[in-house]
């Protein structure tokens, strides 16, 4: 009898070791997921202001109604798709 509890106690503490690993590997998932999540925080920020500087550039420079037009029928001739 007493070998049967040692038995069991040595595959509950083998049990407990394998939970423990598994809490430990979710925890660093968790502090890699934040870490990704921060720096995408940062990257998203940056290419906010990127945009907003891109724009600030564009808005220096017109064009006019009829050049606007040609340079679309030559993208068509070339088969170059506009979006």
């Amino acid at each position: 009898m007493n070998k049967d509890i040692a038995d069991s106690c040595t595959r509950q503490s083998a049990s407990t070791n394998d939970i423990n690993k598994t809490i430990i590997n979710i925890n660093n998932s968790i502090a890699n997921t934040i870490n990704d999540a921060q720096t995408n925080t940062s990257n998203s920020s940056d290419l906010a202001q990127l945009a907003s500087l891109l724009h600030s550039l564009i808005t220096q420079f017109k064009v006019s109604e009829e050049n606007a037009d040609f340079q679309i029928a030559r993208k068509q001739e070339d088969n170059i798709e506009l979006f």
